[in-house]
């Protein structure tokens, strides 16, 4: 992130579904997206200023949002839905 916030550095196409919920995990280099319309969970890994897509994940209805702990690793995905949150251990 620049001293103005972040910036667009690039652009890649995510699995089927909107993106919607977006988290980056900076200690392992990963950055993960919710597709709300699909109930899937995409990961890109960080190579330079590139991102490689990684692997997906069936998640609970309607992802709105995604975040790492940065301790662990580990990824909490909230759907809207029912008000549910999953955990992920990649």
């Amino acid at each position: 992130m620049g001293a103005h916030g972040p910036r667009q550095v690039g652009a890649i196409p995510t699995l089927s579904g909107t993106p919607y919920g977006i988290s980056v995990d900076p200690v392992r280099g990963y950055v993960y997206v919710t597709l709300t319309a699909s109930n899937m969970l995409e990961s890109f890994r960080i190579k330079g200023s590139a991102l490689i897509p990684g692997k997906s994940w069936h998640t609970v209805r309607q992802p709105n949002d995604v975040s790492v702990d940065d301790a662990t690793g580990r990824v909490y995905v909230a759907g809207r839905d029912a008000d549910q949150l999953e955990m992920i251990t990649p």
